[in-house]
Formats: C-alpha cells, sequence, structure tokens
C-alpha cells in the first residue's frame, strides 16, 4: 500500500514539476511565471510528503494525506483559475487539472489505507 502511494505521489510531483517547467517557458514561450512557482510550490509539498512515507508506516498515512489534501486543494485552485480564464486556460490545461485531480483523489485514499503500525513479518514468528 506505501509503494502505490509513493508512487501515486512521485507521478503528481513530477507532472507538477513537468507543468511549472512548461509555463515558466523552459520548453515552450509562456509568460506564466506565477504558474509555474504555484505548481512548484505544490510539487515541493508532495515531495515533502513523499520522503515523510519513508519514516514509519504512521508518518506514510498522515505524510501522504496532508501533503496529498493540500495538493488536491492547490490542483483545485488552479482549475478555477483555468476555468475562469484568469491564467493558462488551454484545453490541455483543464484535461491536466482535472486528470492530477483524479490521482490525487486516488492518493488519498490509498494513503487512508496504509496501516499504521507494523505488521509482524513472517521471520519474527
Amino acid at each position: 500500500m506505501t509503494g502505490a502511494l509513493r508512487w501515486i505521489m512521485a507521478i503528481a510531483a513530477l507532472s507538477l514539476l513537468v507543468a511549472a517547467a512548461l509555463h515558466a517557458g523552459l520548453v515552450l514561450p509562456g509568460p506564466f511565471n506565477d504558474a509555474a512557482m504555484y505548481e512548484t510550490g505544490v510539487a515541493s509539498v508532495l515531495i515533502v510528503g513523499l520522503g515523510l512515507t519513508f519514516i514509519e508506516p504512521a508518518w506514510a498515512r498522515w505524510g501522504g494525506l496532508g501533503a496529498s489534501v493540500l495538493a488536491l486543494a492547490g490542483a483545485s485552485i488552479g482549475l478555477y483559475i483555468a476555468l475562469r480564464g484568469l491564467g493558462p486556460n488551454t484545453v490541455a490545461d483543464i484535461v491536466y487539472h482535472v486528470a492530477l485531480i483524479a490521482l490525487l483523489l486516488v492518493g488519498i485514499v490509498v494513503a487512508w489505507r496504509v496501516p499504521t503500525r507494523r505488521l509482524p513479518s513472517a521471520e519474527s514468528r
């Protein structure tokens, strides 16, 4: 379960960093530096949460939940801004935000299901 959570968080963070690079004009010319800074911040939250998943199961659950919920709030704000036309609002931006929100919702469910204590291994019995 923790492995799935780590993959979800890593994919979400990586996708946000790619979006930030696009919006900052590193790949394509674009005047959306504010979006790039915002996406980098949300990716940083996910990276910190991802790091917490390596400490112990309780940290994995609560770090994953906290980071995913904050990232979900950020992605929801990004979708709202895109739909209102206040920032980048291409079809690709809107589809990306919807997909990111779906991924983060799955991550929240997975994080909630992470056991908070270690199960005894077969070797210790």
